[in-house]
């Protein structure tokens, strides 16, 4: 039941790539790579670091090999971790009060629905994002970006019931707690 959203992308994705699947998804897992690293980059520019603080966190990410390996892997891990990564920087925006808080809180909860739907084990850093909105909500006293919260809440629920219904009606099984068939 965690592989469901996966399986499904790769399903979907071998309609377009054939037997080049995995060809495909490793090509996929290295552009959430370099999504990851500028996205940590940018983090770190909204924690206050200098331009060379951000190269350094950009050369440091390209130099750490067993990452760059592991985008050899097919398993949703690294674009799963992009994706949360990057639903945790447009949440940070949404909430230090950037323009347009409500697109950049969308943008978010749809990064992090994607990033559970690759793989449901990043729902923790959706657990995070949502104490992150409830906590600063109530610091900086917007209320109604308290709504954040519940949208989060619903995504998370929706990547995991989403991927499991669409299996369910291509397979014609009850798909249930992890048994194979």
């Amino acid at each position: 039941p965690n592989q469901y959203g996966l399986a499904l992308i790769m399903y979907l994705g071998s309609f377009v790539f054939g037997t080049y699947n995995y060809l495909a998804i490793r090509i996929m897992n290295v552009i959430f790579l370099v999504i990851l690293y500028r996205e940590l980059a940018e983090i770190g520019g909204q924690l206050g670091l200098g331009k060379c603080g951000r190269l350094f966190i950009l050369l440091a990410g390209l130099l750490f090999i067993p990452t760059t390996l592991y985008s050899l892997f097919i398993y949703g891990n690294i674009a799963g971790l992009a994706l949360s990564v990057l639903a945790v920087r447009l949440m940070i925006t949404a909430m230090t009060g950037g323009k347009k808080p409500v697109i950049y809180g969308i943008m978010s909860v749809l990064a992090i629905f994607a990033a559970c739907v690759f793989k449901s084990n990043y729902m923790i850093f959706g657990v995070g994002i949502g104490i992150y909105c409830l906590f600063k909500s109530l610091h900086i006293k917007a209320w109604g970006r308290l709504a954040f919260v519940p949208a989060i809440l619903v995504s998370l629920w929706m990547s995991s019931f989403i991927p499991a219904a669409v299996m369910r009606s291509i397979t014609g099984y009850e798909l249930n707690g992890g048994v194979s068939y």
